[in-house]
């Protein structure tokens, strides 16, 4: 590091203000706004006032919408940027916190310049408007908060620099950057300088911190809006807040009247308060809402609205939106993602890397004497980490241009081992360190890429400590312990991380910090490690150590020391400890000296007439001056001094240093900085040559301090607790109530639970009763009953879907299975019960916990009728059967409390949790050519189709509760038993109709009414109250269940609940292809594999939806991808071929082709993912997305050993040119594995595990969507209209895969030992023949059926199969049997399941397997009226895919 030169500047006074945001309101022009404002007797105008303006028509003025981001790169988060096959993709930068780190104004500039050529460019293209809310330019205050990332760091002086910067860069159009007049000053983008300002702070900091930046902002940068933040400062909303509004801002009212209730006033008083106060637009609806009231009321004038409206579209004025800019005419897709803006994002990565440890020179390394790595750590692999926030959420589409991840990087200056040493950042898992530990015993070198990523700080996630999350530091120190070569750390993150035991370890010999460096991270961190580039970075924030929590409650505000109450004060200004490093530091791989030219040291300033001194405070020991101080207000500060620097090379590489000034206010003054930033400068320096750098200070600007003026100062230290998990009826809790519960028989234990239940009712007024009606209960204090969240989901695992389950701390983790349709296609019901007793344990030892309810919202067990519908993945398929099976073994799972299973009394069957069957009954359509869920009339009359998983789970009497589709359904037969539904109310005057529990609001909003109305009795709120409250006595919510009450933390993502997670993945994945037994693959023959496609390091695409959504905290237990799966089989060469799943560019195909060339075997993995299926989305053709298909042929080509090509996905698609590829060896279709699945597929390539998965849908053809709309719900074919019927039960046409297909590793045969033949069925007296209609009326019976309810139904017949492996390798087999009906009869399935086992048979083993089948569940079918129905005559009974079949005969007597 340089040497730190100071002087002594000698000055006789010190100013006190900084000129405030008032000083530079923009006068603009209103002559042509004023043919653009609307007249003032239409409220149309009123409509322009929220994000999305509804534009004028009858002005010709179209829709707007406001928000769009470009933090750093425009992003696909907010409205007003539209990513797609047009435009998938755009330059992601480093976030702000590392571009900052460069200390690079021109960076900083160019970086906003080619931000808003791509935006501009989208603007051209329809896919962008014109204002981007960005920058942030917070001042990062403690290390804590989640939000570093985003901002410039802790000095307000950095922070403010890079915001005018980085604004210049964004909005300035060539040649007229320079105008005064802004009425005649284009902008090439608006930008919205956010989130003004602070909160609870004195006006000392808010004047010199936390405003500075925000006037540079504005006075430097002249950005066209700023947003104000959501919180209060001193009080006062920052949006409502007259002293801090003065141009065009813009934020969500509804979120400060409704979110933090903020305005406690009524909606028109909040909207009047804002709008006068300077907030031009409502990032929301609230002003469209309330001020046209507002205005009615006398509360708003017209020309407040007015003025706001002139202020917002001068911004569009400037924009070009009504005139277009001619230099921006020409710009296209072809700006966008340029070589030259992907070598700026490099180049920006490279900058801001800070090296902050480099013992004995180790950096940078030689590739000549280091060609083996050692690439360790949860971030050695890393993409998505890379970009960090406001960049591209997965959840939307559009990516950046490309990844460089580490390996990447890497990987072209030696050989890469790879090995994660943990399964995510959060680093639970101490089982994945050994695999890194021995990866760095045989490496030259070991590169750890450790730190934090978007699950530990983030927007609505700050940090609790300083410290590397879960066993990093375990990880770091015994991998350093065991390496051969030299150890390099490199930390992603933004705050900063106590990382001291490194500091101090001999063993590792360098540090480098990357924040979070873009797309392109992983080439700019390999390229400064092997000294491509020498790193010139400086820390923008301190970095404290682990203590500095301890001593300072986030929530201060307060940036000064105090020593009375041991509070060391925030930020390198005022805090005077000890760090892990400071704020300014960064090393270099060569060396600088300073050489200072004589300076002034003196700086005398001219006083105005009157002017009068101002008293400052000085410790006691100190001498204070005659005159202190003199108010900057006093002053005309126009006196200046300079400083120049001679920067000298004296090592031996070229290099960057960057010159930091800071000034020092004399000593003794009270409450004043330490020191301050005043400038800084990044200088090129060739190896031996020197650079001048001068500076030139404003003696007011440079030297001035802000003085202490009085308010008061709150410091909130709390920190949330966990909840108490005591039962309802505990003794103690009603004593420490102060209630007496031997008054409440709903706490007798010795009554039934309907007893219970409705005692507790009955004591509860008409209000208490309606407030119970919403999924958030409100609980009744005065009877001791706690207020209780209903909706919680386990889909596949316990989720952090759903308000009821909390993920933090003390329970960060839970087991993520396969998705349900992978899990089907196990076709194993002891997996699929097991897999519902770990998810109970899991979610009761969560609840015991605190952050889990006893109700979840699980299984989805809609039939999949079309393979285009986005939820398939949640279903257990498309065989009605096969769908109730499993619903009935999940939910036993889910609920059963052991020894109590078989209770017929439901009034005395505890539950482990309660489970729901959803969603009733005929749903799946999502959001297909605009038609969507919510609109969408399913009319159907064949209800047994759409209810028989349904019924099955209910008629069972397994569940508790049936949640309703959001559909309108059709039926003409409505199943009986239905406790507790669960939806929005479907009668629109509020009328109960067997819906106990509103998922929302309405019920508690709206029944009150409706009682009142007389539409509603409380004997009907009654009965729904005593349903819910049954089961929640049933399920220990009041009384507690001993054999759960030791269940805790260790019950949750145990090794065993992991393992049957990966098991669960490998008995589901179904082998589709194996042309000549290329499978198994042999780790004696294969050592070198090219994983490569979309999927080839999937983690989150894997455990599908609810599951664990990013966006919330909480995360599966641990990832294994196929790179890690494979890895352990041999060598690993990664290309991904593709950005993402939707596959837009084909640049990314030749690396992939390349890795192909040389890999003994090439493993592909292609598919779809949530964003192509899922909830809300449905697709629209059945083939691969973008160009997946290019890549798989290109690849296939020119690979040198055999192909195999795995598919995740849950609806089939349509692959016939890779059936048909003599080159593809091998298919293997694996849903969504779950976050094991890496090592469920590598297990089964390398035959660790032999497949036996059976396909639980078709996979039709890609002209079936042709044929068909999604919205027609008809299953049955019908010739005249062209229709081909819908799954494999009614659908006769070719597929590329039918239902049931799956191959095996071994071979195995079936011997069907004599079935029964006959059936006769005893008919009861008096009943009737019922008639069926018949192709051919010759072959029609005399009696061609019975109804169902006129049998007893009593008959059965079994049927025994031999099941012989005489293949050369052990495999489990799925047994399917099904049913066909007499041929002749018009409208009815052509054989549907009614049976199936899997089973485990040793090679050259064989296994009985015996089925019995009731005549009617079997055989029986449903006609076009919906009658259950036996038919006459001969059914044909099949087993497997026609490998055996055997008539059955039924007849009637």
């Amino acid at each position: 590091m340089a040497n730190i030169l100071s002087f002594l500047l000698c000055i006789s006074f010190t100013i006190a203000s900084f000129v405030t945001c008032s000083d530079v309101i923009n006068e603009f022009s209103e002559i042509r706004l004023d043919a653009t404002t609307p007249s003032a007797s239409d409220f149309a105008y009123i409509a322009q006032l929220g994000n999305r303006a509804d534009g004028v028509p009858r002005l010709g003025l179209p829709k707007y919408e406001w928000w769009s981001e470009a933090l750093h790169g425009v992003s696909n988060v907010g409205p007003g940027t539209v990513f797609d096959d047009l435009v998938p993709h755009a330059t992601s930068f480093p976030t702000v916190i590392l571009t900052t780190a460069s200390f690079n104004e021109s960076l900083w500039r160019e970086i906003g310049k080619v931000v808003s050529t791509e935006a501009r460019a989208m603007y051209n293209l329809g896919r962008s408007g014109l204002t981007f809310w960005s920058p942030t330019i917070n001042v990062a205050r403690d290390p804590r908060w989640g939000r570093i990332t985003e901002t410039p760091g802790e000095d307000p002086f950095v922070v403010g620099t890079y915001a005018s910067n980085y604004v210049r860069g964004l909005q300035d159009v060539e040649g007229t950057k320079h105008y005064k007049d802004l009425n005649t000053r284009p902008l090439k983008v608006a930008a919205c300088c956010k989130h003004l300002a602070a909160y609870d702070v004195t006006e000392q900091d808010m004047e010199e911190t936390f405003l500075r930046p925000f006037q540079m902002c504005v006075k430097e940068g002249d950005v066209s809006s700023v947003m104000c933040s959501y919180n209060r400062i001193n009080g006062i909303p920052t949006c409502a807040d007259p002293k801090l509004l003065r141009q065009t801002y813009c934020d969500s009212i509804e979120v400060m009247v409704n979110g933090h209730k903020f305005l406690n006033d009524s909606n028109e008083d909040a909207v009047a308060q804002t709008l006068k106060a300077g907030l031009d637009l409502d990032c929301g609806v609230y002003y469209p809402k309330y001020v046209g009231n507002a205005v009615n009321q006398g509360k708003v004038r017209e020309s407040d609205i007015d003025e706001s409206l002139i202020n917002l579209y001068i911004v569009l004025l400037r924009a070009g939106y009504f005139d277009g800019i001619p230099a921006f005419k020409s710009l296209g897709k072809n700006d966008i993602c340029t070589n030259k803006s992907i070598e700026l994002a490099t180049q920006a990565a490279r900058e801001g890397i800070a090296l902050l440890k480099n013992d004995g020179g180790t950096l940078p390394l030689s590739t000549a004497t280091l060609k083996n790595i050692a690439l360790v750590g949860p971030h050695a692999n890393a993409t998505l980490a890379m970009i960090g926030n406001y960049a591209f959420d997965p959840r939307n589409p559009g990516t950046p241009c490309q990844y460089t991840s580490p390996i990447n990087g890497f990987s072209t200056y030696g050989k890469v081992n790879y090995a994660a040493g943990c399964g995510d950042v959060k680093c639970n898992d101490a089982s994945l360190i050994p695999p890194a530990v021995e990866s760095a015993k045989i490496a030259d070198a070991t590169i750890i890429l450790a730190g934090l990523d978007l699950t530990i700080e983030a927007e609505s996630v700050d940090r609790l400590d300083l410290l590397l999350p879960g066993k990093q530091t375990d990880l770091i120190n015994q991998v350093a312990d065991a390496a051969k070569g030299p150890v390099i750390l490199v930390i992603m993150s933004a705050g900063g991380v106590d990382i001291s035991f490194a500091k101090s370890n001999p063993k590792i010999k360098a540090i480098l910090w990357a924040g979070y460096p873009g797309a392109e991270g992983g080439r700019a961190i390999a390229d400064v490690v092997f000294g491509q580039y020498n790193p010139g970075g400086r820390l923008p924030v301190t970095w404290f150590q682990a203590d500095y929590v301890n001593q300072v409650p986030l929530t201060s505000m307060q940036l000064r020391p105090d020593d009375s109450k041991g509070y060391p004060g925030r930020t390198y200004r005022f805090f005077n400890g000890s760090t892990v490093f400071p704020f300014g530091f960064g090393l270099s791989y060569t060396k600088f000296s300073y050489t200072l030219r004589a300076q002034k040291t003196s700086l005398p300033v001219k006083l105005q007439r009157f002017t009068h001194c101002h008293d400052v405070n000085y410790k006691d020991n100190m001498t204070k001056p005659t005159c202190p101080a003199i108010l900057l207000n006093d002053l005309k500060c126009r006196e200046s001094f300079k400083l120049n620097i001679v920067v000298h090379n004296v090592g031996g590489k070229d290099g960057s240093e960057v010159v930091m000034v800071y000034s020092k206010p004399p000593d003794g003054i009270v409450g004043t900085h330490l020191k301050t930033l005043i400038a800084f400068q990044r200088v090129f320096v060739a190896a031996g040559g020197k650079q001048n750098v001068k500076f030139v200070f404003n003696g007011c600007k440079s030297l001035g301090i802000v003085d202490y003026a009085v308010s008061e100062i709150r410091l909130d230290a709390t920190t949330p607790s966990p909840s108490d998990s005591t039962y309802v009826c505990d003794p103690s809790r009603y004593a420490k109530l102060k209630l007496d519960m031997s008054s409440f028989a709903f706490c007798n234990s010795k009554l039934p639970y309907n007893v219970r239940a409705k005692d507790l009712v009955t004591q509860m007024t008409l209000p208490e009763k309606i407030a119970q009606l919403g999924n958030r209960a409100d609980g009744v204090p005065r009877l001791g009953l706690p207020k209780y969240e209903w909706w919680s989901e386990a889909l596949h695992g316990v989720s952090n879907v759903g308000p009821g389950t909390v993920f933090d701390d003390l329970v960060p983790h839970a087991t993520s299975f396969p998705t349900v349709i992978l899990t089907t296609a196990s076709f194993n019901e002891s997996l699929w019960r097991e897999i519902g007793k770990v998810v109970s344990t899991e979610a009761r030892a969560m609840y015991n916990l605190g952050r889990s309810g006893l109700t979840f919202w699980s299984p989805t067990i809609n039939v999949a009728r079309d393979p285009r519908w986005g939820r398939i993945t949640e279903t257990p398929g498309e065989d009605p059967f096969v769908v109730g099976t499993y619903a009935s073994n999940y939910v036993r799972g889910l609920q059963d409390v052991e020894g109590t299973e078989n209770y017929k009394d439901l009034s005395t069957r505890p539950l482990k949790v309660a489970a729901c069957c959803k969603h009733l009954a005929a749903y799946d359509v999502d959001n297909w050519h605009g038609i969507d869920r919510y609109h969408f009339d399913a009319r159907s009359k064949i209800w047994k189709r759409h209810s028989y998983g349904l019924s099955k789970c209910v008629l069972k009497r397994v569940m508790l509760a049936v949640l309703c589709a959001p559909t309108i359904v059709l039926m003409e037969y409505q199943l009986v038993l239905i406790q507790n539904s669960c939806e929005k109310p479907l009668d629109k005057n509020g009328i109960f109709m067997g819906m106990d529990l509103d998922c929302g609001v309405y019920y508690p909003k709206y029944v009150g009414n409706a009682v009142n109305q007389g539409k509603v009795r409380e004997s009907d709120i009654d009965e729904s109250l005593e349903n819910l409250y049954i089961v929640l006595l049933r399920a220990g919510y009041f009384d507690e269940i001993p054999a759960f009450k030791s269940l805790g933390k260790n019950d949750i993502c145990t090794t065993k609940s992991i393992e049957l997670a990966t098991q669960a993945a490998r008995e589901g994945i179904a082998l589709l292809k194996n042309d000549a037994g290329t499978l198994p693959l042999s780790t004696t023959t294969f050592k070198t594999l090219a994983v490569v496609g979309p999927h080839a390091n999937a983690t989150l695409a894997m455990i599908g939806n609810y599951a664990f959504d990013p966006r919330n905290p909480g995360t599966p237990c641990q990832y294994t991808s196929p790179i890690n799966g494979f890895s352990t089989y041999g060598k690993v060469n990664y290309a991904a071929g593709c950005g993402d799943v939707k596959c837009n560019d084909a640049s990314l195909i030749p690396p992939a082709v390349e890795s192909a060339k040389i890999a003994d075997a090439t493993i592909i993995l292609a598919g779809l993912d949530l964003s192509i299926e899922a909830e809300s989305v449905d697709r629209l053709d059945l083939l691969l997305p973008g160009k997946q298909t290019d890549l798989i042929n290109q690849v296939a080509a020119a690979a040198k050993g055999p192909v195999i090509l795995v598919l995740m996905c849950a609806g089939g698609v349509d692959i016939s040119f890779v059936k048909s590829n003599p080159k593809i060896k091998a298919i293997l279709w694996a849903g969504y594995p779950g976050a094991e699945g890496g090592r469920a597929i590598a297990d089964v390539v390398f035959g660790q595990y032999n497949p036996g998965g059976k396909l639980p849908v078709t996979w039709f053809q890609a002209d079936y969507v042709n044929q068909l709309p999604l919205t027609s719900m008809q299953l049955r074919p019908d010739d005249s209209q062209k229709y081909p019927g819908r799954t494999y039960r009614f659908f006769n046409g070719s597929t590329v895969f039918p239902f049931g297909f799956g191959l095996s590793y071994t071979k195995f045969n079936y011997t069907v030992q004599a079935p029964l033949t006959s059936l006769p069925a005893k008919l009861q007296r008096f009943r009737h023949c019922h008639d069926l209609s018949y192709r051919d009326i010759k072959t029609k019976p005399t009696c061609p059926a019975i109804l169902l309810n006129d049998l007893q139904c009593q008959e059965s017949f079994e049927l025994n199969i031999v099941v012989q492996n005489v293949g050369g390798k052990d495999g489990s087999e799925v047994v399917i049997v099904y049913s066909k009906p007499p041929d002749g009869i018009v409208g009815t399935h052509l054989k549907t399941v009614i049976g199936f086992q899997r089973v485990f048979v040793a090679a050259g083993g064989r296994q009985n397997v015996k089925f019995v089948f009731n005549g009617c569940k079997s055989l029986g079918i449903v006609d076009y009226a919906g009658n259950n129905l036996l038919p006459f005559g001969g059914h044909t009974i099949i087993i497997g895919d026609s490998v055996a079949s055997f008539p059955v005969q039924v007849t009637f007597h």
